[in-house]
């Protein structure tokens, strides 16, 4: 279901930039196995880690699906690592247990839709 979710974000752009929060290591595995096995499209998901924030601007730069954690993506915004204005899609999982607006996924999402009016 992901996987198909994920599919239909990355056709509405030529270079579209999609970001999965919340997810842990064992769950990119099994959603890129889902992508290819449906045939979803020519792409997969990359866990972002311990890259260096210079190395992670650049692969934003170069678009894709990546996989991130709350800390890391904080991070880039705050140091501009990032331009909330590049992001196709925001794809929170268990976006249900966001109970305020003190949450990190609402900060993170509240810092995104300031600058990018398509989300």
């Amino acid at each position: 279901m992901i996987a198909q979710l994920i599919a239909g974000y990355h056709g509405l752009q030529k270079l579209p930039l999609i970001l999965l929060l919340n997810f842990n290591k064992e769950e990119i595995p099994l959603i890129n196995a889902e992508i290819k096995e449906n045939k979803f499209g020519d792409f997969e998901v990359h866990q972002i880690t311990n890259e260096t924030t210079q190395k992670r601007s650049m692969m934003y730069l170069s678009s894709g699906v990546f996989s991130i954690s709350n800390v890391i993506l904080i991070l880039d915004l705050l140091q501009k690592a990032i331009s909330p204005s590049i992001i196709t899609a925001i794809i929170i999982n268990k976006a249900e247990k966001v109970e305020s607006i003190l949450d990190e996924e609402a900060w993170i999402t509240t810092m995104i839709r300031r600058e990018n009016k398509v989300l």
